[in-house]
């Protein structure tokens, strides 16, 4: 008699545990942030050379910090202008130390990518594109 009411007790915990699994079942997210914007990859440049990148998407102009190349070769600038994966014109120039251009581009094609850190259905939702930077050329991707 005792085998029966474990094995009706499992059945019902193991029930249970399934029905909690069902579309209405709670969303727990982590709290990781992002930020919208161009990744800018450099190559071909000598280690020291110090770059700043500007990036203008819907003729608003970001950049980025300077970056000084050994200790780093991708930079970041954050515009949340980005709002979609569809591809769209971007403007980028990028300076160096004494502000001469070294590499331009302003006609150039991204298709940002859809990022969610925290998983889908969880905040936030940003959209990321990515540009290579070497002398004289920038090109999309990255």
């Amino acid at each position: 008699m005792g085998w029966t009411w474990l094995a009706l007790g499992g059945a019902v915990a193991l029930s249970l545990a399934l029905a909690s699994c069902g579309p209405d079942e709670a969303r727990y997210c982590t709290a990781m942030g992002a930020d919208p914007g161009v990744s800018v990859s450099y190559t071909g440049f000598p280690n020291g050379t110090v770059l700043t990148a500007q990036v203008c998407v819907a003729a608003v102009c970001r950049s980025s910090q300077p970056l000084r190349l050994g200790s780093g070769t991708t930079a970041f600038v954050v515009t949340g202008e980005l709002r979609t994966t569809a591809a769209q014109p971007i403007q980028v120039t990028v300076r160096d130390a004494a502000h001469r251009v070294v590499a331009q581009n302003d006609a150039l094609i991204v298709r940002p990518e859809r990022v969610q850190p925290n998983g889908p259905d969880c905040d936030p939702t940003v959209y990321d594109a990515a540009v290579t930077v070497s002398p004289g050329h920038v090109v999309a991707g990255g």
